[in-house]
């Protein structure tokens, strides 16, 4: 299945604590094919060496491109239909050895009211908390979307709920209400969060599409006066922390930076179930192909992927096995998660 790639390595330079200059890749509702679908819509990637645990890598990626903190009452959360992937490369033939991936379940306590909190929220599994997300994540082998080799080594674990305010987070949004709880200690090594944050990229998104209009005072470089268009948005997040020896290739910590098992590769990828409808004698009628420009590759993408035959009435079929790549966006960035 055709796929769109960006790729970032590290290479790590354990002796000498010293992380790499930053490289970074973003967007912001700027690819056409992805920007009507912001819950598939990867923003950011991150990737490096834990500043307080130099041990460990830490992997993050944001999706929900300008979210409205305030957008009640059906407020962002991740998408139970779509897998968020991290992919890691440890041998540098531009594949997955490794994938984490992330998938979400919607919970709803009292069906009969739309609201997300029907009172004070004390913690993240308060009863008041009336819809709230649960997830699991798996470690699986090989390259996606259709690995057999995948262990659950977290479940049921909860999203962080949104700050819709003070009346609902009395005891404030944070330590106040445990929002802390949300961050797992899963299987024996692997730290994770889901759930919204500040955004943290800072572009002035109104110069750079007014056809590069610099606003007055400011000029090519770092010479200040710039607006932070994304202030006061969110971003849905996912965060790993790893310990490095489980991302690289012979499962040591290097000390070489000349050491082949000092590099990783790491991106994040974005699946939706693929649906195709069946004529009356079972062949998929017209699979719908487009080539568009995502993240930088050309490539054709197969939206509706040619299916088996599996039946004789025209019908809508979802197989579980079947997947579309959506979107990929990766960089890497050293960067304080807000």
């Amino acid at each position: 299945m055709p796929r769109s790639v960006t790729r970032v390595s590290w290479r790590l330079a354990l002796a000498a604590l010293v992380l790499a200059t930053p490289a970074f890749a973003s967007s912001h509702r700027e690819a056409p094919g992805i920007s009507g679908d912001p819950v598939a819509d990867n923003t950011d990637v991150y990737f490096f060496r834990d500043p307080v645990s130099p041990s460990r890598l830490v992997m993050i990626a944001n999706w929900v491109p300008l979210e409205e903190p305030a957008g009640g009452p059906n407020y962002s959360h991740f998408e139970p239909n779509i897998r968020y992937e991290f992919n890691v490369d440890s041998n540098g033939d531009a594949l997955e050895d490794w994938v984490y991936r992330v998938e979400f379940t919607r919970n709803v306590r009292n069906g009969n009211t739309f609201l997300q909190n029907t009172g004070p929220v004390a913690s993240p599994s308060d009863p008041n908390q009336n819809v709230y997300y649960t997830y699991t994540v798996k470690k699986c082998a090989g390259p996606s979307p259709n690995q057999g080799a995948c262990e659950t080594i977290g479940s049921d674990l909860l999203e962080a709920p949104n700050n819709v305010g003070p009346k609902s987070f009395p005891d404030g949004y944070g330590k106040g209400s445990e929002i802390g709880t949300t961050v797992y200690d899963i299987d024996d090594s692997t730290r994770v969060f889901a759930g919204p944050r500040a955004e943290g990229f800072y572009v002035d998104l109104g110069m750079i599409f007014d056809l590069i209009n610099f606003r007055e005072g400011t000029a090519v470089g770092d010479h200040g006066g710039g607006k932070n268009e994304t202030a006061g948005f969110n971003v849905h997040s996912i965060a790993l922390s790893v310990p490095i020896q489980n991302l690289t290739a012979n499962n040591s910590v290097p000390t070489d930076p000349a050491d082949p098992n000092a590099i990783v590769s790491m991106w994040s990828s974005t699946w939706r179930r693929a649906t195709t409808t069946l004529s009356t004698t079972g062949a998929p009628i017209l699979p719908r192909v487009r080539s568009e420009l995502l993240a930088g590759f050309s490539e054709p993408v197969q939206v509706v992927p040619k299916l088996p035959v599996d039946g004789t009435a025209s019908r809508i079929t979802r197989p579980p096995a079947s997947w579309k790549a959506t979107s990929t966006r990766s960089g890497s960035s050293v960067r304080r998660t807000p």
